[in-house]
């Protein structure tokens, strides 16, 4: 009988160990994919931002010539 429990909890151990990696290797998966989206999004910030401060570089540019030109 005590061989039958021991056997019993062995299994219900093994099969929890089981469950336990089926758990971590879809948490590591959507984890990963988690980590590429927010990699995308970054990617199209920074694109955005680069953009953007472009756009700004050039206006403080033809600012600067036209304050140069008023004031010389």
């Amino acid at each position: 009988m005590v061989e039958n429990f021991e056997d019993q909890v062995s299994r219900h151990n093994e099969a929890m160990s089981d469950q336990l990696r089926l758990l971590d290797d879809s948490l590591g998966r959507e984890l990963e994919q988690a980590i590429q989206q927010l990699g995308s999004h970054l990617v199209g910030l920074h694109t955005k931002v680069a953009q953007d401060y472009e756009g700004f570089t050039k206006a403080m540019t033809r600012v600067i010539e036209v304050a140069k030109r008023v004031n010389p």
